[in-house]
């Protein structure tokens, strides 16, 4: 640099006297100075700094991109703009890098691909322009071996033919192609492609029992999520919804009468009251116009009810717009209204007016309602050799078309309606109403006992989460009036208040919690006398106070039970019939019982011993899950209407016993107590029960909420002695507080699909793993949530 600015200076200088030796110039141009030559000099490497920069973070956006083919085009654009013996050297060691380390990446893409070769060339020429990064030497010395064994794994072995070499190499890639499937779920077909080819490949089965094993911990997380979200909906059932907020000042702009659903249509019709109605032989268009204006005046809403006259076709010599209606009604309902309407036509046909989901159609009363829809049928051969003839061959489609449906006995003679059928190919393509191609749809099914062509599996799942949550924390005093410790003050004895001559047994604990306000604690208090529910720890203090005996006994309990029930019962059905599965256990139990007997001895006294109750008769009972079901198919293709008639999960809680115990009479007069010489058994099965009656219509693949019912009891216990359970921290020894927490979440799911005879889906989505086709690779879901 200082060589270069003194040069520019003596440069500088003999051009100075150069010019005071020569004459000036009128227009000559001014010479540039050193400064303005050094600065030049220094904008241009700023420059050049700046584009090799820009160029290098560009290489580096593209690497990271997974671009790195046009990444390393950039970093060997910027070596060839460099000089590694310049100034400019750093630039050229960072560029020469990310050749290197895009080599690399694009090595490791390859190898994935099963292209071994081609990694390893790759990976070598990274090696050789970073020789200082080991982690690159050390995977170009792999890749290279892999490369030498894949070109000839079997060297020196004469059993190995080319189609084996050529299914290994087949195995490989679609091994290789299956890791980078399992990112998105899809690992299953590559994986059951490679055991095609090799049943015993050890790689493959290892690898579907990675992602299993993956797929395991995925659903315990995704059980412990659906868990938490039904305990939280008990929760946030206790939050009122807030009020809706009405505006009463919000009102339709008057125009043209909107669309409406057919109950909201049924509701006008009969809230909506006409002042005055009086027409004198106006035509039946204009009257029917003048009423629908009329309705829109006089519905507190502005918004009337859309009216469309559908009239017959004209024929010949009448003309159906020239009927006439004459009427004079006053405060009549709109209802009323179209009936009375419909009823007195002059010079035409009766009419009716139909319901529907946009507007009220008046139309003849020999037509059928609804708008035309086009259809098309494959006809069966049986039920178009019964419709034609064999001389009806000939005719013209329509003809045909025409033939078959008085066959069906569809009705015909609807305006705009049409039918074509094709005998050689035994296509019919109708338009009608949905009514009446239903009937075409239904008699199609039903052709001579032909098997429907569509079937459904209907998968339901029962989902239930209970929690039952007990705390208790209870002081109770006793004290006796001699030195004598009081007994119940033993540690591990139940506190019997009724045997201290003085203490704090009013305070109660768990005995405070009602048994019947949680079904689930009282029938498992009954099935289960050891109940832990009741069973709080005990920390007993036995102590003799100024000559009496003292007994303080402190109960401690946090219980918590959980009870999760999944029970998901599928079966397939054809269409329009009914199947039923139980997958049950039968249960045998008494229902009668012999009386027990206490037998005598020679004297004729009691031996001391009863002969036990024996059961007499039994009944049985199916525990475990029935459905019942019938699917139907729709004019719409992927819907399905289905009729549970009975969808029952049935289980065995366990027995009651409602025996007594037996006791013997003292034979000693003086003796004022009786001996319970044994007990008499007699017990009685309590079930449980969840069942569903239902009619539905799902979509293919769909995952429908059909039922629930969420609960949440909570009972609580505080008591106190006054005044001395107030006192701060002493008063908690003169107080008891118990609570319990019974939270209950039963879900009931169903999920169709419609499959064709040979068990394949007509809609798929995921063949191979509907899981990941419903809700991703990174949350597997099950059939039905």
């Amino acid at each position: 640099m200082f060589y270069f600015l003194g040069f520019c200076l003596i440069q500088g200088v003999l051009a100075e006297e150069a010019t005071d030796n020569l004459p000036e110039p009128s227009n000559a141009t001014r010479p540039q100075s050193a400064a303005e030559l050094t600065q030049r000099e220094i904008d241009r490497r700023r420059e050049v700094t700046f584009r090799l920069n820009e160029n290098l973070d560009l290489a580096e956006k593209l690497y990271q991109a997974g671009e790195w083919e046009h990444a390393q085009a950039k970093f060997r654009l910027v070596m060839q703009q460099t000089d590694p013996q310049t100034s400019t050297s750093g630039f050229y060691h960072r560029a020469r890098t990310g050749v290197a380390k895009s080599l690399a990446a694009q090595a490791l893409a390859q190898e994935k691909e099963g292209k071994s070769a081609e990694a390893a060339g790759l990976m070598k020429q990274a090696a050789d322009l970073d020789p200082t990064n080991p982690l690159v030497a050390r995977e170009a010395a792999s890749l290279q071996e892999q490369a030498g064994r894949a070109s000839d794994p079997y060297e020196g072995n004469s059993a190995v033919t080319a189609e084996l070499v050529e299914k290994t190499k087949e195995i490989k890639k679609l091994l290789s192609l299956a890791d980078q499937l399992i990112e998105t779920g899809q690992y299953r077909q590559k994986l059951d492609d490679v055991l095609r080819i090799d049943p015993y490949n050890s790689a493959a089965r290892k690898k579907i029992e990675g992602v299993e094993q993956k797929r395991i911990l995925v659903a315990n997380k995704r059980y412990d999520a659906s868990r938490v979200k039904a305990m939280t909906q008990i929760m946030e059932a206790w939050v009122p919804p807030a009020p809706a907020r009405v505006d009463s000042k919000q009102s339709r702009a008057t125009g043209a009468a909107g669309a409406s659903s057919s109950a909201e249509i049924l509701q006008a019709l009969s809230t909506i009251q006409i002042p005055e109605l009086v027409f004198n032989e106006k035509p039946i268009r204009d009257a029917v116009d003048e009423l629908q204006r009329l309705s829109q005046q006089n519905d507190p809403q502005k918004r009337g009810v859309n009216i469309v006259l559908r009239l017959p076709r004209p024929a010949e010599g009448s003309d159906p717009e020239a009927a006439t209606v004459s009427l004079e009604l006053r405060n009549i309902k709109l209802q009323t209204a179209l009936k009375y309407l419909c009823d007195q036509i002059r010079g035409g046909e009766k009419l009716r007016y139909d319901v529907e989901n946009s507007a009220v159609l008046i139309l003849p009363v020999t037509e059928t309602g609804g708008e035309l829809e086009t259809r098309s049928y494959t006809l069966p051969p049986s039920l178009l050799a019964n419709s034609v003839k064999p001389g009806d061959s000939s005719k013209s489609p329509s003809d045909l078309g025409k033939l078959v449906l008085d066959g069906i006995g569809v009705n015909t003679a609807l305006p705009e309606s049409k039918a074509i059928c094709f005998s050689d190919t035994g296509k019919l393509v109708v338009r009608n109403t949905p009514n009446e191609l239903s009937k075409i749809e239904q008699r199609i099914r039903d052709a001579q006992g032909e098997p429907p062509q569509k079937q459904f599996e209907v998968e339901t799942k029962f989902l239930s989460f209970t929690e039952n949550d007990v705390k208790n924390f209870t002081f109770n005093l006793q004290m006796s009036g001699s030195t004598a410790i009081p007994s119940p003050g033993s540690p591990g004895a139940i506190y019997d208040p009724g045997s201290a001559s003085g203490g704090t047994d009013g305070l109660r604990g768990t005995a405070g919690l009602n048994p019947g306000g949680g079904s689930l604690t009282a029938l498992q208090a009954l099935l289960d006398p050891t109940y832990p529910q009741k069973a709080s720890n005990q920390v007993g203090v036995n102590a003799q106070v100024f000559g009496r005996g003292f007994a303080a006994i402190l109960q401690l309990l946090q219980n918590a039970i959980g009870r999760d029930l999944v029970a998901a019962p599928r079966v397939t059905l054809a269409d329009g019939k009914q199947s039923k599965i139980v997958i049950s256990r039968r249960m045998y139990y008494p229902t009668s019982y012999t009386q027990p007997r206490v037998p005598n001895n020679d004297q004729g006294v009691g031996a001391g011993f009863i002969l036990p109750s024996n059961p007499t008769g039994f009944e049985t009972r199916e525990i475990g899950t029935t459905l019942e079901v019938k699917g139907e198919s729709t004019s719409i293709p992927k819907a399905v209407d289905l009729d549970f008639t009975n969808l029952l999960v049935e289980d065995f809680e366990g027995f009651v016993d409602y025996g007594v115990l037996i006791s013997a009479a003292p034979l000693d007069p003086t003796q004022s107590y009786n001996t319970t010489v044994g007990a008499s058994p007699y017990l009685v099965p309590i079930f449980s029960k969840k069942s569903l009656q239902s009619r539905v219509r799902l979509i293919d693949g769909e995952t429908v909420g059909m039922g629930g019912l969420i609960s949440d009891t909570v009972q609580m216990v505080d008591d106190k002695v006054p005044l001395l359970g107030d006192i701060p921290m002493l008063g908690r020894l003169f107080r008891s507080e118990a609570s319990q927490k019974i939270k209950s979440n039963l879900v009931i799911f169903c999920t169709m699909r419609i499959i064709n005879p040979d068990g394949t889906l007509v809609f798929p989505e995921d063949d191979e793993n509907p899981e990941f086709a419903q809700s991703g690779s990174a949350e597997m879901m099950p059939s039905a949530p």
